[in-house]
């Protein structure tokens, strides 16, 4: 993982801790949080920016998104980037931040993204997120803390990425989530397996699952499927043949179809 990123979150972390908040970091980061303490046989994959989702709960008390707002601009003095107004900020050398946040009615909702500060301070709408703050798991960084999303909630966010990606043609970042889709899946234990098929249990009629198990269904149901084939395309198991490879990516298929299957 990038040194200079995992400066960054520590940085947020401290900030938000501050003003008593736990940030909640998404994307390839929390999925590198989640795996990275345990043994696993694949690189996790690297990336340059964190992506912070806003939780409802955050976001419903005024003084915390202002106080979000100040944190972001004024403690750590990050600019709005020009083509993200006022969900995507930067600061150098080359540190990158964007902003997530559920749909959240009682807030300004808008051209894909929730108003969380006019003008100022905005959230990617992610729908795919409604469920974002069950199970949230607390990961600590020496003295301070950040949390993740629960494995079921990093799979849905990469399945929707994925497909999002997949229909637009971006084939780069297609892969991208569809090797995050693998990682995942791939050193997942006996207790995330568990704790998911109690999320799925709660919500096997929900829209976002629902939807889950369609992109699966047409994306990831077997080895041959374009999710899984996205997956082959990058360095997975570099030092594997490609057949040895392809049974990881059935064994893997298998898994992910049970994950969401109604109980």
């Amino acid at each position: 993982m990038n040194e200079s990123v995992l400066e960054q979150l520590h940085e947020l972390a401290e900030a938000f801790n501050k003003i008593e908040l736990q940030p909640v970091i998404c994307g390839g980061l929390g999925i590198y949080l989640r795996f990275s303490s345990r043994e696993h046989e694949i690189e996790l994959r690297a990336t340059n920016d964190i992506d912070l989702m806003v939780t409802k709960t955050q976001a419903q008390d005024e003084s915390n998104r202002q106080a979000i707002l100040e944190v972001i601009n004024d403690d750590l003095q990050y600019t709005v980037c020009e083509n993200g107004k006022y969900f995507k900020f930067q600061k150098k050398p080359n540190n990158k931040l964007d902003i997530l946040a559920p749909s959240i009615e009682d807030l300004n909702m808008r051209s894909n993204r929730v108003r969380l500060v006019k003008s100022k301070l905005h959230g990617h709408i992610t729908p795919e997120a409604l469920f974002i703050e069950e199970d949230l798991e607390t990961v600590s960084l020496d003295d301070i803390s950040v949390q993740i999303p629960s494995i079921s909630n990093q799979l849905i966010l990469k399945l929707f990425a994925y497909n999002d990606r997949h229909k637009s043609n971006d084939a780069e970042r297609a892969q991208t989530h569809a090797y995050d889709i693998f990682a995942i899946v791939e050193l997942s234990n006996r207790a995330d397996y568990q704790q998911s098929r109690e999320f799925v249990s709660r919500h096997t009629a929900s829209e976002i699952v629902c939807k889950a198990r369609a992109i699966i269904s047409e994306s990831f149901h077997e080895s041959e499927s374009d999710g899984w084939q996205n997956v082959l395309k990058t360095n997975i198991y570099p030092e594997l043949s490609v057949k040895l490879r392809i049974q990881k990516l059935k064994h893997a298929a298998r898994r992910l179809k049970r994950w969401f299957e109604s109980s």
